[in-house]
């Protein structure tokens, strides 16, 4: 089945700024100092957690032993974070 995410102009808008925050986060390093002061067992809390780019990344540093709490009010960025956090 053919997913149809991106089949409207809103859906493309937001597939686009998500591009651009992909290149913040990871090409520009723009977390890399938040990051670096987790350690395992920590919670978090990521208010305006988007798609979940922080999300993720902070997830795998607190591990198991930690928690990541995303809070994120947007319905459509809600969605592509809860795909993003079952991958």
């Amino acid at each position: 089945m053919q997913d149809r995410s991106y089949t409207n102009t809103k859906n493309k808008e937001q597939f686009n700024h998500n591009r651009v925050a992909f290149a913040q986060v990871f090409l520009a390093g723009n977390y890399d100092s938040l990051l670096a002061k987790l350690k395992v067992g920590d919670i978090i809390i990521d208010a305006g957690a988007n798609i979940g780019m922080f999300t993720i990344r902070a997830a795998r540093i607190v591990g198991k032993k930690g928690c990541v709490i995303a809070i994120e009010p947007q319905h459509e960025n809600i969605e592509f974070l809860k795909k993003n956090i079952r991958m």
